[in-house]
């Protein structure tokens, strides 16, 4: 997987509020992703990641791929409604895939689990997805 696309960061903003719109992580909650854009992130250097969001130290990073399997996986007992989603979870890993050159996802470890989907983009700066999920 590597970097295919040259979207500007505004473009790449745009798809993402397209990618994420009715889209939630699985869990009790209903919170909606927030992009963002920072500077001078690269990589997966945690001491760099706090400036993400507080408490981000807190967090550990999670294997790409695993985090993917049950979001993309589909389901005998999907409906329509969670094929769409299935499938826009789909489209936001491929995004990433296509349009970062660093990508990877962290989460803290409480009942209330913050998680991020972040990745650099060829100019250095770095896209956040940030959501809420409720783990009982």
């Amino acid at each position: 997987m590597k970097y295919t696309n040259k979207m500007s960061e505004q473009e790449i903003r745009e798809k993402l509020i397209t990618l994420t719109d009715n889209v939630w992580f699985p869990s009790e909650s209903d919170e909606p992703f927030e992009i963002d854009v920072k500077g001078g992130i690269i990589g997966a250097e945690m001491e760099k990641l706090e400036c993400i969001s507080p408490g981000f130290t807190q967090g550990r990073l999670l294997d790409w791929l695993l985090f993917w399997q049950p979001l993309i996986t589909p389901a005998d007992w999907h409906g329509t409604d969670e094929e769409a989603t299935r499938l826009k979870f789909c489209e936001i890993k491929r995004f990433f895939e296509e349009n970062t050159v660093d990508f990877f996802v962290a989460k803290t470890e409480k009942i209330e689990v913050n998680v991020w989907i972040i990745g650099t983009l060829p100019n250095d700066r770095t896209i956040i997805l940030r959501t809420l999920s409720i783990e009982s």
